[in-house]
């Protein structure tokens, strides 16, 4: 129920600029309700959705198609977020370029180690696991 809604808010945040906060809000709970009322008029056989993995799927694209739809609809009639506020947060908007440069560089660095330790944790279950 959950993770649809979710990932179209963050979805939404990350990419459009007018995104608010209530809209943000809104459309999480519609995204959230849409899913949960389809899940159960389908488990109540009031719809006929076919298979669980098909009840699963549509109830997930539902509550993300609510959610858009809600956030995009609530961040229009509301204040939108400051602009000063947005830099790195939403795709388009660069920050500072020499502090980009200096994130970027200490981003590599840790995405380097963080690579190397995903790697030797993977290694290590696999090797207790088989």
């Amino acid at each position: 129920f959950f993770n649809a809604p979710v990932f179209a808010t963050f979805l939404v945040g990350l990419i459009w600029r007018r995104m608010s906060g209530w809209g943000a809000f809104w459309g999480l709970l519609c995204g959230v309700l849409g899913a949960v009322l389809v899940y159960v008029l389908s488990i109540r056989h009031v719809i006929n959705l076919g298979s669980s993995l098909n009840v699963s799927f549509i109830v997930a694209a539902i509550g993300f198609a609510i959610d858009i739809v809600v956030s995009v609809l609530v961040s229009l009639f509301t204040t939108p977020v400051e602009a000063s506020r947005l830099p790195g947060l939403v795709w388009g908007s660069n920050p500072d370029p020499g502090a980009a440069a200096a994130l970027s560089r200490a981003g590599h660095r840790s995405t380097v180690l963080l690579g190397i330790g995903v790697l030797a944790i993977a290694v290590i279950l696999y090797i207790l696991v088989f």
